[in-house]
């Protein structure tokens, strides 16, 4: 979803459309879809819940979930500690931390990519609905 914008306008041959005064999520897959790559480019994908706050993080094959919920319906449950889980069948345990420590380096590199995100919206704020964006200092 954030990499649309990017991948679309170089698709259509339009990639210097895409405003440069400000930060836009997303990188440019285009080379993915039309199958000359075999990646996207993206590292991770951070995924955020109902509110706005951060639920797991995938990293390469793994996922980081700090945050869950059953079903859209029920709670969001925080575990004591992050579950660590590969993101592919059929090894989709949960709580590899918990089953051995091994894993666990992959916290590292997710951190330093929620550190990444944390001073990206500490630097250029969201701007709020009907609000004119004028600029970033």
């Amino acid at each position: 979803m954030y990499d649309w914008l990017r991948t679309l306008a170089s698709l259509i041959g339009e990639r210097d459309r895409v405003p440069t005064d400000r930060p836009i999520d997303g990188v440019d897959a285009s080379s993915f879809l039309l199958g000359t790559s075999e990646t996207t480019g993206r590292d991770n994908v951070i995924y955020f819940g109902s509110d706005a706050q951060v639920m797991s993080v995938k990293w390469g094959m793994m996922k980081v979930v700090f945050r869950y919920s059953e079903s859209t319906s029920d709670p969001i449950i925080k575990p004591q500690w992050p579950y660590l889980r590969p993101d592919r069948p059929p090894e989709r345990e949960w709580d590899l931390i918990g089953k051995s420590l091994q894993g666990a380096w992959v916290v590292g590199p997710v951190a330093q990519r929620l550190g990444a995100l944390q001073q990206s919206m500490a630097r250029y704020q969201n701007i709020a609905p009907g609000q004119e964006f004028t600029g970033y200092a």
